[in-house]
């Protein structure tokens, strides 16, 4: 079955907001430096509904989400300063694991989102770098995939997004 260009509903894209609420509230808990009102944390969610025409360019058809930097900065000026994220989401991807845990939308969302939050902070502290090699990148995963889990292994997270725990098992694989 193809996914041909599936994007989210203006319903599921208003879940996307509430959900990133829930896990930003999350990522700060697991990682307390995170303040996301101000810099270095600031950061954008586009869908594929929602993204600027060429901005999920090189998006990995495989991955659920992206971060990218979005740099605004007069030439010369040190990233350092005010570095700006940008969080890519993968809609038709998102909805094909979602339909594999059906009623699961929501943590779906939520497992993505946290998980992608975390990559958030650790570039914006610098306790990864942006530019990173292969297995470097490969390393960083297996570290936010842990911090991942720990952020959402509660349970009353679990009991108030139906599903998390299956959406959790498959990414544990």
């Amino acid at each position: 079955k193809s996914l041909g260009r599936r994007i989210f509903t203006e319903s599921e894209s208003a879940r996307v907001e509430r959900v990133s609420v829930v896990a930003e509230e999350l990522t700060s808990d697991a990682l307390p430096v995170a303040d996301f009102a101000s810099p270095p944390f600031t950061y954008d969610i586009e869908t594929a509904a929602t993204q600027d025409s060429g901005s999920a360019a090189g998006l990995p058809r495989r991955a659920l989400a992206e971060v990218r930097r979005v740099v605004r900065f007069p030439f010369g000026y040190a990233q350092r300063h005010d570095p700006r994220f940008r969080v890519l989401l993968n809609d038709p991807r998102i909805l094909a694991v979602s339909d594999r845990h059906p009623g699961a939308f929501d943590a779906v969302l939520l497992f993505v989102l946290t998980h992608e939050l975390i990559h958030v902070i650790r570039f914006a502290t610098f306790r990864r770098e942006f530019e990173a090699s292969r297995r470097a990148r490969r390393q960083e995963e297996d570290v936010v995939r842990s911090l991942t889990d720990a952020a959402l292994d509660r349970r009353t997270v679990r009991q108030s997004f139906q599903g998390l725990d299956g959406v959790l098992d498959r990414f544990r694989r």
